[in-house]
């Protein structure tokens, strides 16, 4: 039902930001739904195939993104991309600057690799970065000349700026680095979740 919700939300003047690995996006999907979306965020991390298939990207992941961002040159949908820094691709990070010259991208967000949940934090050792290093890519790529602004995004970023709702309708946000449940789509009235978004809300802002 996603074309359905993309459709309704579009309706309503809220912006369209599809965040994919690109693996089920098509160019036909593509034309399917450019009138009702806004932004496509491809999650690229390297171009390296045996380093995509061991982050988990799947075979031909890099080569899959680089024909669908040729083929959304001609359409009216913004590009943007989101990359995870990790142990075992910050070498290959570098790979993604090109493609970022070649192609209109209109942001790219760097993401430093934080163990919040599920694999991520099985895989702590094997993936973490310490924020020096990570620190230090990130102001060798503004070195480069990108016309794009480059975002960084560590711990306290993903705290103060994500609300997550998961397949089961809870509402869940991220303090001291561990997950809150804060409400849930089945136990509370939508007037009562309403009201639970709206101070947790106030609250970011008056901590910022």
């Amino acid at each position: 039902n996603l074309i359905d919700l993309m459709k309704e939300a579009h309706n309503n003047n809220i912006q369209n930001n599809i965040i994919t690995n690109g693996k089920a996006l098509t160019p036909a999907l593509i034309d399917e739904i450019e009138e009702y979306t806004d932004y496509i965020t491809f999650s690229l991390d390297a171009l390296n195939e045996e380093v995509n298939t061991y982050l988990g990207r799947g075979k031909n992941h890099g080569k899959h993104v680089i024909e669908l961002l040729d083929y959304l040159k001609n359409k009216k949908i913004k590009v943007k991309l989101n990359s995870i820094v990790t142990k075992k691709n910050i070498d290959n990070i570098r790979e993604v600057i090109d493609i970022v010259k070649r192609y209109k991208i209109q942001r790219w967000k760097l993401f430093k690799f934080i163990s919040l949940r599920g694999k991520s934090l099985e895989n702590k050792n094997e993936f973490y970065i310490e924020d020096e290093k990570y620190e230090k890519l990130i102001n060798e790529i503004r070195k480069e000349q990108i016309s794009c602004p480059i975002v960084e995004c560590k711990e306290r970023d993903i705290e103060n700026n994500y609300l997550l709702i998961d397949p089961i309708g809870n509402f869940i946000i991220t303090v001291d680095s561990k997950d809150k449940i804060i409400c849930n789509l089945e136990n509370e009235k939508k007037e009562e979740i309403e009201g639970i978004l709206r101070n947790e809300f106030r609250r970011k802002l008056g901590s910022i």
